[in-house]
């Protein structure tokens, strides 16, 4: 289908005063992720909410902005000509809300810090020590797979085991290495391999686990690490933990047999140039730090 010619946008006082600022930042969600679904994931709304607002800007700026297909959006140059304008609006509109939310928490809001799950665990049997820092404000632990964008107030601290690429205004800092490898429970032998779905693991675990399928039947898949850990606990196979999860469980032992049996990943302190001021965000920051140097041979599991 050919595209329509471009259209000039000509939103004027007659009708532009009408425009909803909520529809323009949808837009600018569909623009930048080119899915009215992932756009309605980003902004909390549902997919049908999305598609509402799109159809109500092309009849308020008079202009076609997509072509709609059975499984695909595509955009129209005059959408492409709204998104090139609006994007400048889209960065003040971001930086506006982490300013708030910066200033917000200062006033006594709790500091929050996102996570994986398994180090949200690790985290969450220390917290005493967290919230001791972070005193008189409170701690929220945060834990998800899912990016939290401390550029825009998502949170104040973000741990990541993967690197993030150099942004301004973002502060990024190694803070550890955690190691994980197979386990089993104590006396059994010949046990499946219980894994993640392959498409939630990292090429680390994947790796690994394709190798040790090379030797053992696959057993269930079994997502959330709290309930792969119960399963490996009541011998329904081995599977991947973190070493420092491994190795203080009296009833799990490591499995041996491979050359290098272990998957190493390097966990990073991710916050906000911004924070700096915010003393309650520098001492859990500093806390984080301190915690995770005392801990390093356990999340290492004694590897060098």
């Amino acid at each position: 289908m050919a595209e329509p010619p471009a259209v000039p946008l000509a939103v004027d006082a007659e009708f532009g005063s009408q425009i909803s600022w909520d529809d323009l930042r949808a837009f600018l969600a569909v623009s930048v992720h080119g899915s009215m679904n992932r756009a309605a994931m980003e902004l909390g709304e549902s997919q049908p909410t999305i598609g509402r607002r799109m159809r109500r800007l092309e009849e308020q700026t008079r202009v076609m902005l997509f072509l709609r297909g059975p499984n695909n959006l595509t955009f129209t140059p005059a959408a492409k000509a709204l998104a090139e304008v609006l994007e400048p609006m889209g960065e003040a509109s971001r930086a506006v809300k982490g300013i708030i939310t910066t200033l917000a928490a200062r006033d006594g809001h709790p500091v929050r810090l996102t996570s994986t799950n398994s180090i949200a665990i690790f985290l969450s049997e220390r917290i005493g020590l967290l919230r001791q820092a972070a005193a008189p404000r409170d701690v929220v632990l945060l834990p998800t797979r899912n990016f939290i964008d401390v550029m825009r107030g998502g949170a104040e601290l973000a741990l990541r085991m993967r690197q993030v690429d150099p942004e301004p205004g973002l502060l990024v800092r190694k803070v550890a290495v955690v190691s994980a490898t197979i386990y089993g429970r104590a006396g059994l032998d010949d046990l499946p391999m219980i894994i993640p779905p392959v498409s939630r693991m990292f090429s680390g675990y994947r790796e690994l686990a394709l190798r040790e399928l090379a030797h053992r039947k696959q057993g269930p898949q079994i997502d959330e690490l709290h309930l792969r850990l119960q399963a490996i606990r009541a011998g329904v196979g081995a599977g991947i933990l973190p070493c420092w999860i491994g190795d203080a469980d009296p009833q799990l032992v490591r499995l041996s047999g491979q050359v290098d049996p272990f998957v190493h990943e390097d966990m990073f302190l991710i916050r906000s140039e911004r924070s700096r001021g915010d003393a309650a965000v520098e001492a859990v920051a500093q806390a984080l730090i301190g915690l995770f140097r005392k801990n390093r041979d356990r999340l290492r599991g004694h590897v060098d």
